[in-house]
C-alpha cells in the first residue's frame, strides 16, 4: 500500500513538473506578447495642427484689419498682392519658386502689355510685384547670422504698390510678422506698427519688417482720402 502511495505522488510530481516547464517555455512568452503596448505615432499630425493654427491666427488678422478698414470709412473689398523673391524655395507642396518667379514675370510682361493698349481711364485690377535679386541683403561676415528669402502681401484697398521692399532677412529664425500701415494721400507710409497678437516675437524679424514697411510707396488716393490703413504681412522662411 505505501509502495503504491509513492508511486502515486511521484507520478503526480512528474506530471505537475512537465505542467511547470510547458507554463515556462511556451504559455507565459505567449502571454508576455499579448500583453505587450501598442505606441501609435501621431507625429504626421503636428502639421496639419500647425496649419490651422497659422490659418486660424491669419484669418484673425484679416477680420481685425478689415475693421480699421470699415472705422476709417474704406470702402470696397481689400485687394491682396503677392510679392515673392527669386531665391529657390520651396514650400509643403513641392512649389518651385524659380517657376513661381518666372510665372510672375510672365504675367508681369502680359500685364504691361495690356496697360499699353489702354488708356488711362481703363487702367486698374491687381498689380504684379516681382523682386529685384539685387534687393538681397549681404550677410555680414564678423557676425553669426542666417539670411533666409521672404515673401510678402499687401491690403490697402484699391492702391497699388509702388515700391515694396522685400527684406532678405541675416535672422536665425523663421516666422511671420503684421505690419499696421497708415498710407496719406500721396502714398507715403507715415506711420508703421507691428500687430503683436498675430506676428513673431523675434525681435530680428520684427525690425527688419519694420523697417521695410516704413520704406514701402503706394500709389495716390483715387478717393481723395488724406489717411488710409491697411497692414502688409511679411512672411520669413528658413532654407
Amino acid at each position: 500500500m505505501r509502495d503504491n502511495l509513492i508511486g502515486i505522488l511521484v507520478t503526480v510530481s512528474v506530471h505537475l513538473a512537465v505542467i511547470l516547464v510547458l507554463l515556462l517555455t511556451v504559455v507565459n512568452p505567449r502571454i508576455e506578447r499579448d500583453r505587450q503596448s501598442f505606441m501609435l505615432d501621431f507625429s504626421k499630425h503636428d502639421p496639419v495642427e500647425k496649419l490651422e493654427k497659422e490659418l486660424a491666427r491669419q484669418k484673425a488678422a484679416n477680420e481685425r484689419v478689415e475693421k480699421m478698414l470699415r472705422e476709417a470709412g474704406v470702402k470696397g473689398e481689400p485687394l491682396k498682392n503677392v510679392a515673392v523673391d527669386r531665391s529657390k524655395l520651396k514650400d509643403d507642396r513641392g512649389t518651385d519658386a524659380k517657376k513661381l518667379y518666372e510665372d510672375a514675370r510672365r504675367i508681369e510682361q502680359q500685364y504691361k502689355e495690356n496697360m499699353r493698349r489702354k488708356t488711362p481711364d481703363q487702367v486698374g485690377g491687381d498689380n504684379i510685384v516681382v523682386a529685384d535679386p539685387k534687393s538681397q541683403v549681404i550677410p555680414d561676415p564678423d557676425r553669426e547670422s542666417y539670411q533666409g528669402p521672404s515673401v510678402l502681401s499687401y491690403s490697402l484697398g484699391d492702391r497699388k504698390g509702388s515700391y515694396l521692399p522685400i527684406p532678405a532677412y541675416k535672422c536665425l529664425g523663421a516666422g511671420e510678422v503684421t505690419v499696421i500701415i497708415t498710407v496719406n494721400a500721396d502714398g507715403d507710409v507715415i506711420s508703421a506698427k507691428i500687430q503683436d497678437e498675430v506676428s513673431s516675437a523675434d525681435k530680428c524679424l520684427r525690425d527688419y519688417a519694420l523697417g521695410a514697411a516704413q520704406r514701402s510707396r503706394f500709389s495716390r488716393s483715387k478717393t481723395g482720402a488724406a489717411k488710409e490703413i491697411g497692414n502688409i504681412v511679411y512672411s520669413f522662411i528658413a532654407q
